[in-house]
């Protein structure tokens, strides 16, 4: 039988999504073309027909975290909470939750070869959005009395794109820079702490948690 292309595009996604999990658990290196067709529950031949290899399967992961990045910006934006929430929203969908140092080791090597792949393309498109984002997101919060008076929403939002980028750069590099931590959330829960009044801090406490709850996708891995 002939598959529709929403099938098709379904089971592409789904090859991807599988694709990732198999390279955060194992290592992008350590994950074959088999056991992602195992992993998505089809066959290798289905695989070749969408992608031409692995480094192919990873270059449609850059291609569609990118899209779906973008996607995400407005459903942040239309959740009903604080202007502070949602800048936590974005932030700390990129520091992983788990406790494994193998996949967090895993996770940030993808992360390097997707900043490496858009060093190749001289652009990230989706950064620079995320970052005008937060620029009106602090001033917002700013305004909420969520963060302090004197901090400038512009630097802010730069720090923060600059706090992620080097932790995911720092860890792939060499993680025993973190060994003092217990865990990575810790770097980032510290510069809010710098930045917010009291009333910021108490309101956006609980922020994973209503993530997960509002964002499911978010939080995924």
């Amino acid at each position: 039988m002939k598959r529709t292309k929403k099938e098709a595009e379904e089971t592409s996604k789904e090859i991807l999504k599988c694709a990732v999990s198999l390279f955060i658990e194992n290592g992008y290196d350590s994950t074959s073309i088999d056991s992602i067709a195992e992993k998505a529950g089809v066959t290798k031949g289905a695989i070749y027909w969408h992608y031409k290899d692995k480094s192919s399967i990873l270059d449609a992961i850059i291609d569609l975290y990118d899209t779906e990045a973008i996607d995400y910006i407005p459903k942040i934006l239309k959740t009903d909470v604080s202007p502070l929430m949602k800048i936590k929203f974005f932030t700390y969908s990129y520091i992983p939750e788990f406790t494994d140092k193998k996949k967090i080791a895993n996770l940030f090597r993808i992360k390097s070869e997707i900043t490496n792949h858009y060093r190749k393309r001289k652009g990230q498109p989706y950064a620079k959005l995320f970052i005008i984002k937060l620029e009106d997101l602090f001033l917002q919060a700013k305004n909420k009395g969520e963060i302090k008076k004197d901090v400038d929403e512009v630097i802010s939002a730069l720090t923060v794109n600059l706090i992620i980028t080097g932790i995911q750069i720092k860890y792939d590099v060499d993680s025993s820079f973190f060994k003092k931590l217990k865990n990575l959330q810790q770097i980032m829960d510290n510069y809010f702490s710098l930045i917010s009044t009291k009333k910021g801090e108490t309101g956006t406490k609980d922020h994973r948690k209503i993530c997960r709850m509002l964002l499911p996708e978010l939080t995924e891995y």
